[in-house]
């Protein structure tokens, strides 16, 4: 892998071991010191258990879109470089082809080695997980902003 792509990979198998993206960490953080500052105890405890259950998954779907994003590139992409913009959309390509496709067609254990389940088992964890990952940023944008993220 050429430099460029190998910093960003790097990057993301980081998030994938703090089984978390920078920006869930990063908004946790901002929300948690909102709650800090408001005296909220029962919001803060509430964030922990969050950040808490989010160290017993295995992983999140999300960071391994980002990691094959890095690995599989197109024509269209400089090997050398990773264009962030671009790869978005690219991995929003990949999710609207529906979670189960994108994975399923994926050797998964050349992305992340230590990942060893069935095609059962990893199906049913992508939704579990998905689920988890909308209701943890769900709670966030509620006690940061005071409403959810799909309410603008």
């Amino acid at each position: 892998m050429m430099t460029g792509r190998a910093f960003t990979c790097i990057d993301y198998y980081n998030e994938l071991s703090m089984r978390c993206t920078r920006e869930y960490l990063t908004e946790h953080c901002e929300t948690m010191t909102k709650m800090i500052n408001e005296c909220k105890l029962v919001n803060i405890a509430q964030l922990n258990i969050q950040l808490e259950e989010r160290l017993t998954m295995i992983l999140d779907p999300d960071i391994v879109y980002k990691i094959a994003s890095v690995v599989y590139f197109d024509d269209s992409e400089q090997p050398y470089t990773y264009d962030y913009k671009y790869n978005q959309k690219k991995i929003a390509d990949w999710k609207s082809d529906g979670v189960d496709g994108f994975f399923l067609q994926l050797p998964l254990d050349n992305l992340i080695p230590h990942l060893r389940l069935s095609e059962v088992d990893l199906q049913a964890y992508l939704k579990v997980a998905n689920k988890i990952n909308k209701q943890h940023l769900e709670t966030i944008s509620i006690l940061k902003y005071g409403k959810t993220s799909n309410q603008g």
